[in-house]
C-alpha cells in the first residue's frame, strides 16, 4: 500500500532522508517517528507527490509516483491527509460540511451517520466548525477524511488536535477501520504505548 525504496531527499546540503526503505501492507498502521524537524512531514509530502525525492522509488496506494510530476487523480481519490493545515469550511456547521461532501462524493445519509457515530460527533452536528474545540475539530476532520473512503489515511502530528488520552480513544477507532482494510500512517515523536501493534518507521 505504501512503499519507499532507497529514498533520499535533501534541502541544499542538509540531508533530510537518506536511503530510506520500508513497505506497508493493506490494513497496517504505521507511526513515522522522530524529533521535531527530523523529516516526518517531509516523508508525508513525498508519499503524496507534493515533492519529489532526489533518488529512490515511491509507490503510494499501488501508484508509482516517480512517473508523475504532481499527484495524479487516481492518487487523490485513494488517499486522505489530516493535518493542522487541513482545509475546512469554518462558517458551516459540522452537518452542512458532511452534506457538502455528499454532493462531491458517492456517499449518502447512511455513510454520514456511520462516521458521525464512530467519531462521536452527534452533539456537535449543528455547531459551526469555527467554534469547535481542538478535539472536536480533529474528530470532524478525521471523520471527513474517512467519509471519502480512502485506501490510505495520513495523520500528520495528531497531537496538534488531541491530548494523549483523547488520541488513545481515536486510535481505537482507527484500529477498527484498519481491521477493515484501511492503511494508516501517523507522524509523532514516538509511538504511544497504547499503539503497541503498530509498525514504526524511525527517521532523523
Amino acid at each position: 500500500m505504501l512503499r519507499f525504496s532507497s529514498v533520499s531527499y535533501r534541502i541544499g546540503k542538509k540531508i533530510i532522508l537518506n536511503d530510506l526503505s520500508f513497505h506497508l501492507k493493506r490494513g497496517e498502521i504505521c507511526f513515522v517517528t522522530g524529533a521535531a524537524a527530523s523529516g516526518k512531514t517531509t516523508l508525508l509530502r513525498l508519499a503524496t507527490c507534493q515533492i519529489k525525492p532526489d533518488s529512490g522509488l515511491i509507490y503510494t496506494a499501488g501508484i508509482p509516483l516517480f512517473r508523475y510530476k504532481k499527484a495524479p487523480e487516481p492518487l487523490r481519490r485513494k488517499i486522505s491527509v489530516v493535518s493542522k493545515e487541513s482545509e475546512i469550511f469554518g462558517s458551516l456547521s459540522v452537518l452542512d460540511n458532511f452534506r457538502l461532501q455528499s454532493l462531491l462524493l458517492p456517499v449518502g445519509k447512511k455513510e454520514i451517520k456511520a462516521v458521525v457515530e464512530l467519531f462521536e460527533l452527534e452533539s456537535v452536528l449543528n455547531i459551526e466548525i469555527s467554534t469547535l474545540s481542538s478535539d472536536e475539530k480533529g474528530r470532524m476532520l478525521i471523520a471527513s477524511s474517512v467519509l471519502k473512503n480512502p485506501s490510505l489515511l495520513f495523520l500528520d502530528n495528531p497531537f496538534c488536535f488531541f491530548s494523549y488520552k483523547s488520541l488513545q480513544k481515536i486510535y481505537q477507532r482507527i484500529a477498527f477501520l484498519s481491521a477493515q482494510g484501511l492503511t494508516v500512517v501517523f507522524t509523532a515523536e514516538q509511538v504511544p504505548d497504547f499503539a503497541s501493534g503498530a509498525i514504526e518507521v524511525a527517521i532523523g
